[in-house]
Formats: structure tokens, sequence, C-alpha cells
């Protein structure tokens, strides 16, 4: 990320700055008539001195006053809710952990199979594939699935427990 070397916080805070809710930016528009708010869709860029540089690290940097190192992560999953107390600063492993998965065809959920008539839970965790274990109940290879899921740190807000299993609930 080139314009993190390039740009410094302050820079930026010349033409853009938080709105009053801190889940936007505002842009400096000197032949428009002032601020006006910026785009709050999904993966929104800004353009500052002709680096365009994602809106959620720009929302970061403003508000902490320094780049982030790592990732930007939406703590809740939902990549247009850019308020400040959703987003947080992660590493790639634990943004990997994060990511929404679909399960494999003919599975309940993600880290669940169907093995010659019993199911198989299963978590992946710092690159390698973790057996949980073979169950002759659904519901017992889910469960062993969500406690590896809390053990290994993945997000509850990513993991889908209700849809995985609305019985779970």
């Amino acid at each position: 990320m080139e314009y993190q070397d390039r740009l410094t916080v302050d820079e930026v805070r010349d033409f853009v700055r938080l709105n009053g809710e801190l889940d936007g930016v505002e842009a400096w528009h000197p032949y428009g008539g002032g601020w006006k708010p910026l785009s709050r869709t999904a993966r929104s860029r800004v353009s500052v001195n002709g680096w365009l540089v994602p809106a959620t690290r720009i929302i970061f940097a403003l508000y902490h006053g320094r780049w982030p190192d790592g990732y930007i992560d939406h703590i809740d999953g939902d990549p247009q809710n850019n308020h400040i107390t959703n987003l947080r600063e992660v590493t790639p492993s634990q943004n990997a952990k994060n990511h929404r998965r679909q399960p494999a065809p003919g599975s309940p959920c993600v880290g669940i199979s169907n093995s010659r008539g019993r199911w198989v839970a299963s978590i992946g965790h710092d690159n390698k594939s973790i057996y949980l274990g073979s169950f002759c109940n659904v519901c017992e290879a889910i469960s062993a699935r969500l406690e590896a899921e809390e053990l290994y740190g993945h997000t509850e807000a990513k993991s889908d427990k209700n849809w995985i299993y609305p019985h779970a609930g």
C-alpha cells in the first residue's frame, strides 16, 4: 500500500474528514460548495492527492491518527457498516478466519461433511485442517464445530450460527 508511505494522515485531513456519526467520510469540494458526503457503498474508495484509498482505512486513520498496520475488518461482517466501532485492525490470519464461507454441497454448514453415513466435523487453523471428530448425529457434529470456532477465535457474527443450524438458536 504505497499511499501509506506517501500520504500522511494530516494531508488526508486537508481533503477528507469523518462525518458526525463516525461512520462515513466527507470530502472537500472547493468548486462544489464545501464538504460533501461520499458514497457509502461497500468497499468504496476515496481519492486523495491522486491516490485511491479504501474508505475504511481513511476512517480508521482519521479516528486513530495513524494508518493501520494490518487489515481492517468489519466486526459484524457487514461491509457497508463503516462505523468506527465496527472497524478493527487485524492480522492477515485473523482476517482469513473471518471470511464467510459457503458449506459444501449436501452439508448443513461449513466444516461439516457426511462420510459413509457419519457426520465429520473439522476446522481450519494456522493453515491446517483440524479433525474434530466423527459423529452419528449431525447436531453433535455442529456442536463440536461451534465449540471449535469459539476456541480458535472465529468471529461469532461471521459464523452465521443461526442460518447454519436454525434449531441451535
